[in-house]
């Protein structure tokens, strides 16, 4: 059976054994209804009158209550899916230095709608010696900031950053052939706080192995 309603309100007719129709404005409409069987024939349209009465002012105001209240649900989780917190992290954990100090440290974003931006900085620990009257000569480690730049990086995607070691960095490379250092990277999050990571990035001066000595 194929059932084909007629609203009179100038809308498309719609099929289906019963339908949901609203009417625009108040009034009086003359609603058709046309059913066709298996066999293909079709019964005469039967009409009926139906009234439409305008909403009282109370309905209107709890009609748009209820669409301001799902029109709000709607645009929070909206805002929830587009503005998940981005995260980067380092795609390799060894690169290797040019003779003028350039590197190229490859940055993936986290696969979501935000690009992931923020800074990049690049410490490692050198030896500290000490001594006093009191106590012998000792060593400590000082963290010191060899490189450090900005990146941006899209959804999803890789990115190379270009940095430039420090003068430190080449006498210590120099020295050693291979530089271990601290990667902090800084995702400066559109809402609450940045995501910050941490992971050990090793500097390999070019043509030397990858083992530290």
């Amino acid at each position: 059976m194929q059932y084909v309603w007629r609203w009179g309100d100038g809308t498309p007719d719609s099929e289906g054994s019963s339908p949901d129709h609203t009417f625009a404005a108040a009034g009086i409409y003359n609603v058709a209804l046309e059913v066709t069987d298996a066999y293909g024939e079709t019964s005469t349209p039967d009409v009926s009158k139906v009234t439409v009465l305008d909403l009282t002012p109370e309905e209107k105001k709890r009609r748009d209550d209820e669409a301001g209240t799902t029109a709000a649900r709607s645009k929070q989780q909206t805002s929830k899916t587009t503005m998940r917190r981005p995260q980067a992290w380092l795609a390799g954990t060894v690169i290797v230095t040019a003779a003028s100090g350039a590197v190229s440290v490859n940055v993936r974003c986290s696969d979501q709608t935000l690009p992931c931006v923020g800074t990049i900085a690049l410490s490692t620990t050198i030896a500290r010696r000490h001594a006093s009257q009191s106590q012998p000569q000792r060593r400590e480690g000082a963290r010191v900031t060899i490189a450090g730049g900005h990146f941006s990086v899209a959804s999803g995607k890789t990115g190379a950053v270009r940095l430039q070691l420090s003068a430190l960095a080449l006498h210590l490379l120099a020295n050693r052939g291979v530089l271990d250092t601290q990667a902090t990277l800084v995702d400066q999050a559109v809402t609450g706080l940045p995501s910050v990571v941490r992971d050990v990035l090793t500097i390999r001066r070019r043509g030397t192995q990858a083992t530290t000595r």
